[in-house]
């Protein structure tokens, strides 16, 4: 049975409709139209924020620390996580004195001590990476 949507054994099957109405065909849906440009609008968000995002700088030095990002759940803050041996005292006054950071309270996190600290830019980012008291730098990325 020819242009049927279900045919016997030994028969063809003929889609009722034209497939490029279902694939990409144009919509004359308002909501459609609506989808497609929330889709557009999903898609160029985070290329926009990367740009506004300082460029990225290496770290100068052999062997730099570890550097992670996650989402942030709440408001975005960096962690500074101190190599183990590493007293945390001596890391904040490291970080005070070397790099002028600000701390705003310890953390633990993955078996390493360490502090959180205000967003960081890039060039603070490859500085602190090859600081020898840092063992990890954590970006927490806005939500």
């Amino acid at each position: 049975m020819r242009g049927s949507v279900a045919a016997g054994a030994g028969g063809d099957c003929a889609p009722a409709a034209p497939m490029g109405r279902f694939v990409g065909g144009p919509s004359t849906s308002p909501l459609g139209a609506q989808m497609r440009a929330l889709l557009v609008l999903a898609a160029a968000v985070p290329t926009v924020l990367h740009a506004a995002d300082a460029e990225v700088v290496s770290p100068q030095c052999d062997h730099p620390s570890r550097l992670e990002s996650h989402q942030a759940t709440g408001k975005p803050t960096d962690y500074i996580l101190f190599r183990r041996g590493t007293a945390t005292q001596t890391g904040i006054t490291n970080l005070h004195q070397k790099h002028a950071l600000t701390v705003n309270g310890y953390v633990a996190w993955k078996g390493l001590e360490g502090v959180s600290v205000p967003p960081l830019t890039s060039s603070q980012v490859a500085e602190l990476r090859c600081d020898p008291h840092v063992e990890l730098v954590v970006l927490q990325l806005g939500p």
